[in-house]
């Protein structure tokens, strides 16, 4: 929240937060089985349980709620998700692609998650075993046209097949 002083964090140091190893910072993330949840235990631990001390909410949707609360908290959610940042502070996540390099922040940004500087990007799949030409091939020919991958961009998803710009002052 913008009660916290946090804007950036290391990667590492969230780690360190999921796991219970970094007391000052209180994280809640949505349920469990959501996508988010999954992500960050398969990817960023690797398979590790959360600490008991990370708070589990029932949807993406009250996290926000709990952060605005709590002085030192961090939420993560998946940016489509926070129409309003009002009352919040996009963190900065940095980390290094090569360990001989310096770390790097990236705010969470469509740009960043499209060429994967942003660490905490999923990508997500859209699957059809439908044979020939019906309504799921219809469908994914719509969101991978222009008009379908401006509903991507306008929800805060990174489109696949249109530009997204960086403007001054984002990094």
């Amino acid at each position: 929240s913008k009660n916290n002083s946090l804007t950036e964090i290391k990667l590492s140091d969230l780690k360190k937060a999921l796991l219970g190893e970094k007391k000052d910072i209180t994280v809640y993330l949505p349920q469990k089985n959501s996508g988010v949840y999954e992500f960050l235990k398969n990817e960023i631990l690797g398979g590790k349980e959360f600490s008991s001390s990370v708070r589990v909410i029932e949807s993406e949707f009250n996290v926000k709620e709990q952060i605005l609360k709590n002085k030192n908290a961090i939420g993560l959610i998946g940016l489509n998700i926070l129409k309003d940042t009002s009352g919040v502070t996009l963190l900065k996540i940095g980390y290094a692609r090569n360990p001989l390099e310096p770390e790097i922040f990236y705010q969470p940004h469509q740009a960043y998650m499209i060429n994967s500087s942003y660490p905490l990007t999923r990508t997500i799949y859209a699957l059809s075993n439908e044979i020939g030409l019906g309504l799921a091939s219809g469908f994914v020919t719509y969101m991978t046209s222009y008009p379908g991958q401006e509903i991507v961009k306008n929800s805060n998803l990174g489109p696949a097949a249109i530009p997204v710009k960086l403007t001054s002052g984002q990094k």
